[in-house]
């Protein structure tokens, strides 16, 4: 949890907080799921939930070059200039 408040990038802060909650919550729908297909596709919805973060994460670092938080303010607020000049 304290890797949490003090990571300074997204790919620290998914190592450190994605990856245990989704398996204690993967392992808590399949105990509770009495049908083998139920179970199978609550599993596929909290691994998907994970999959997704992994891919936001890589969409920031394709579309900035960076993910530690104050490069990435900075990138975002260039891109913001750009994007305003460009839609008036």
């Amino acid at each position: 949890m304290l890797l949490l408040v003090l990571a300074d990038n997204f790919l620290v802060v998914f190592a450190a907080g994605a990856r245990r909650p989704v398996e204690l919550l993967a392992h808590r729908v399949l105990v509770q799921a009495a049908d083998a297909a139920i179970a199978a596709k609550k599993a596929f919805i909290v691994i998907a939930s994970a999959t997704s973060v992994a891919l936001g994460i890589i969409a920031i670092w394709t579309n900035t070059g960076t993910l530690k938080h104050p490069r990435l303010a900075e990138k975002l607020a260039e891109l913001n200039t750009t994007t305003t000049a460009w839609s008036s």
